[in-house]
């Protein structure tokens, strides 16, 4: 079973039975199939089945929003009173506020979304 209808056709018809089911032998069944079924619906890829039409537009909007993550970053200000490593106000070093940026932006997830996106595009020969 590798499709995605099949899978959640299964998971669905689990579900259903559990909650019929007073049985605990077969309630622990029951739920060890579960949990077989997400953990395989958690390893497929359901991007590798999308239209490239799709991930192209989502990939385009991925773009977007880490561009603007990265202007929302402080700069550094370098003058012979403040030093490199101060921003305005100082007392906070611009590395620690950058990563409490990316952090509330999630920076990170977005690259990691955006990288996977690429990679599946750049295989379909799409960018």
């Amino acid at each position: 079973m590798t499709t995605l209808d099949e899978l959640l056709a299964e998971l669905s018809q689990v579900l259903l039975s559990l909650e019929e089911e007073a049985d605990a032998d077969a309630r622990g069944g029951l739920e060890a199939r579960r949990d077989q079924l997400r953990a395989a619906l958690r390893d497929l890829d359901i991007d590798e089945r999308r239209p490239t039409a799709e991930l192209l537009e989502e990939h385009a909007r991925l773009e977007a929003r880490l561009k603007l993550a990265r202007k929302e970053r402080v700069k550094k200000v370098g003058t012979k009173y403040l030093g490199a490593t101060q921003t305005v106000g100082g007392g906070v070093v611009p590395a620690e506020i950058n990563r409490m940026i990316d952090e509330g932006n999630r920076f990170d997830e977005l690259l990691e979304r955006f990288e996977h996106l690429t990679t599946i595009l750049e295989s379909r020969q799409a960018l």
